[in-house]
């Protein structure tokens, strides 16, 4: 793909401690990210399925990054 995003997806993403959900800033157009809750928290959690926790574990363990942040 030759262009690159303007907004990141909507959707949760992770390190491996923090659970984060992405944001768009309309104002000045920039993307954001804002924490939810530690993984572990999220995990125990009884509203979010098994079935997305599941995939969540087996992603951290086997997949690159879906994004990488700049400074």
């Amino acid at each position: 793909m030759y262009w690159r995003e303007r907004r990141v997806r909507p959707g949760l993403y992770t390190d491996g401690q923090t659970v984060y959900e992405a944001s768009y800033r309309y104002t000045d157009g920039r993307n954001g990210m804002y924490r939810k809750s530690t993984l572990g928290q999220f995990l125990d959690s009884p509203k979010v399925p098994e079935k997305q926790k599941k995939r969540i574990v087996q992603r951290l363990g086997s997949d690159a990054p879906d994004l990488v942040l700049e400074e």
